[in-house]
Formats: structure tokens, sequence, C-alpha cells
């Protein structure tokens, strides 16, 4: 990939699992200390919200802090709507409010990073 000044970008895909997925603010935490410039960054499920995260511009540190709120004040089950299986095993409104309350009324065009989900 090649940006507007015609110099190679990296990008960086940050994949689905759950906790597992969690790794990902690790990874954010080194890239950001060796001073890596990412120029695009994608995720699927758990990636994703890292990748919107990270794009509107919170450090590792503070997806971090979001994680931990999100594991101590909110059973995750709780967040979970399931749904008939059309596109998915979850309508994701609940999710969609509590994201909505972390992340305002950001947009794609909003971010400091692009993100493809």
């Amino acid at each position: 990939m090649e940006n507007s000044d015609n110099k190679n970008v990296i990008g960086l895909a940050l994949g689905s699992g759950a906790a597992f997925g969690l790794a990902h603010i690790g990874v954010l935490h080194v890239l950001e200390k060796e001073k890596i410039p990412i120029g695009i960054v994608s995720g699927a499920s758990i990636g994703a919200l890292i990748a919107a995260m990270w794009g509107i511009g919170l450090s590792p540190r503070e997806i971090e802090n979001i994680s931990g709120k999100l594991k101590k004040k909110l059973n995750i089950i709780k967040l979970l709507d399931f749904t008939f299986p059309i596109s998915g095993i979850l309508a994701g409104k609940r999710l969609r409010r509590f994201l909505r309350a972390i992340l305002g009324d950001r947009t794609f065009e909003d971010l400091k990073i692009p993100v493809k989900i």
C-alpha cells in the first residue's frame, strides 16, 4: 500500500478471539514505544473494537483502561443480545450503546488512523 506521498505504509490487521484479542493492546504498546508508524489498521470482532479505539486516537493505556472497566463493571454476557441468525447471532444493540458511551458520536471521518472493519 502507498500513501498520497507515494511512500510505502505499514498496515496492521487485528484479529478476533474475545479475551485473546486483548493481546492486541500489548502490540500497540510496542508499536508506539518503538515509534513504528502505522498508516492503516483493520480488525475483526474484538480486533475491530480495538482498531476503532486506536484509530480515534486513544492510547494503548487508555484502551487497556477501558478494557479493564469493561471486565470489572460489566458482565460481558450482559452486552450480548442474541438474535435469529440472519447475518450473525448477536443483534449488537447493547454493545453499540456501550461503545457509544466510550466513543461518542465519532465517525470514520474523525479517525486519526484510517480503520477498515
